[in-house]
């Protein structure tokens, strides 16, 4: 967040000298827009990536609260066309129980004598009011089919429109759910990249360790050196421990001489 400000903060006394400066106002939008871009940059870098992946979760979560709203979408529009599917079997229906009428008055019509009257029910008609009859059905017939025709088109668009509705929901759903998948690796990703960096950024106090490791490498190499002392032998300047007189030494070297001659 401090480097935010320090950002804003030089961007703007840029600026406010840009405009000091004689610098036209197209030029100075342009230094803004830079100035912007830069903000944005600098925003998008000191957000640290654990509040990032916080903030996926958040959407996830808006995404989860979606999901009801998204159901009852698909469930009315599912409703919607099994009711526009009835609504045209029963439209079929009445164009078909108008056609029967009218076959059956196209039978009654079918008479030698037109001034002949027939019975139908309990009610004496004639061929006029058949033909009347006739003709009433056949207006209801047409205006029935154009319904019919009207209602099937209407049916297969909604038909239609629900299989889309579908189809988006359930790649809406795969898509969700695909996300919330992401969203755990990136989280483990990001705890193993936090580790990681614990790990390289951690410090120890080897000071002790140091001295203490020369210390050992000091009497090493003494022991070393006086071992190789006691393995090439006494020098025999060693035994001499104090200066003899003069007759010791003639005597010394009298028995040493004779020793050597071999007369010993």
């Amino acid at each position: 967040m401090f480097r935010f400000w320090k950002i804003s903060t030089g961007i703007v006394t840029i600026l406010g000298g840009f405009a000091f400066a004689g610098i036209t106002p197209t030029e100075l939008s342009e230094y803004v827009r830079v100035a912007s871009t830069m903000v944005t940059k600098g925003v998008e870098q000191t957000i640290p990536v654990s509040v990032e992946l916080q903030r996926l979760g958040v959407i996830l979560k808006k995404l989860e609260q979606q999901v009801g709203s998204q159901k009852q979408a698909v469930a009315t529009a599912q409703v919607d066309l099994e009711d526009a599917e009835s609504e045209f079997q029963t439209q079929e229906l009445a164009c078909t129980r108008l056609k029967g009428e009218m076959q059956q008055l196209r039978q009654l019509t079918q008479t030698e004598d037109p001034a002949c009257r027939q019975t139908v029910g309990y009610r004496g008609v004639s061929q006029q009011d058949i033909r009347q009859a006739l003709a009433a059905r056949l207006q209801s017939w047409k205006q029935a089919t154009e319904r019919s025709s009207a209602l099937q088109v209407a049916l297969q668009q909604r038909r239609a429109a629900f299989e889309r509705l579908q189809e988006q929901f359930g790649e809406w759903q795969s898509r969700r759910d695909l996300l919330a998948q992401r969203l755990e690796t990136l989280k483990i990703r990001q705890q193993t990249q936090t580790l990681s960096a614990d790990s390289d950024t951690a410090v120890f106090d080897d000071a002790d360790l140091a001295r203490a490791t020369e210390l050992a490498d000091a009497v090493d190499r003494d022991l070393r050196i006086a071992e190789a002392r006691a393995a090439i032998g006494l020098d025999p300047l060693d035994v001499i421990t104090e200066l003899p007189s003069s007759e010791e030494n003639e005597a010394v070297e009298s028995e040493v001489d004779r020793i050597l001659n071999g007369a010993g």
